[in-house]
């Protein structure tokens, strides 16, 4: 069912004063459901589909009740281990995300993905993105073996002013936080852009 404009107006009339607040986690996860009336899986945190669902008037399930349907389903996902694994169903290539740690300064920063399949995986077209859907993509050449892992640094490898490569580290040369200290989702894109893998990060 769509949504209405009168729907979307009782949205709207959510006070969203302050940066983080449940109120604002309403709002963005309402904009995201109402581009095809489907919520991005694994794209907000749990907490922020608590704080969404939370903050849903009264009202509003006589406009639109899948919404809450739809954040349920989400919650679930993530008590169930929907999104430490394949959100979308599709073929990971053997690809998970094992650890994300998002607090602290850029240098505490990493990721942490695992090749679970029996190929090297190439990761030429790959990216990570965060809630923001800002985006750190592999440069060409960055590949994981079968069985083995690669660790993802926001930082810059010492002595390099761009994304590199040493060893098992990969390194995305950013200048400032990427992952939100009070809490984020690492998402794993393919070369395609779809969402194969995510983990809320600690």
């Amino acid at each position: 069912m769509a949504i209405t404009a009168c729907a979307a107006a009782t949205i709207a009339l959510v006070p969203s004063t302050v940066v983080g607040s449940a109120a604002d986690d309403l709002n963005a996860v309402m904009a995201d459901f109402q581009n095809d009336n489907d919520i991005t899986p694994c794209l907000f945190t749990k907490q922020q589909l608590i704080n969404a669902k939370s903050q849903i008037p009264a009202d509003f399930n006589a406009y639109a009740p899948e919404f809450k349907v739809e954040i349920n389903a989400e919650i679930n996902r993530w008590d169930n281990g929907g999104c430490s694994g394949n959100p979308t169903g599709g073929s990971t290539a053997g690809l998970k995300i094992v650890s994300a740690k998002g607090k602290g300064k850029v240098k505490k920063e990493s990721v942490k993905l695992k090749n679970t399949g029996s190929k090297k995986v190439s990761l030429k077209g790959y990216s990570l993105r965060n809630i923001a859907m800002k985006k750190i993509k592999f440069k060409k050449g960055t590949k994981i073996a079968s069985g083995k892992t690669l660790r993802v640094l926001t930082k810059c490898q010492k002595g390099k002013k761009k994304a590199s490569v040493k060893g098992k580290t990969y390194y995305a040369c950013k200048s400032k936080e990427f992952w939100k200290d009070s809490g984020d989702v690492a998402q794993l894109l393919n070369k395609s852009g779809t969402l194969i893998a995510a983990r809320q990060t600690k």
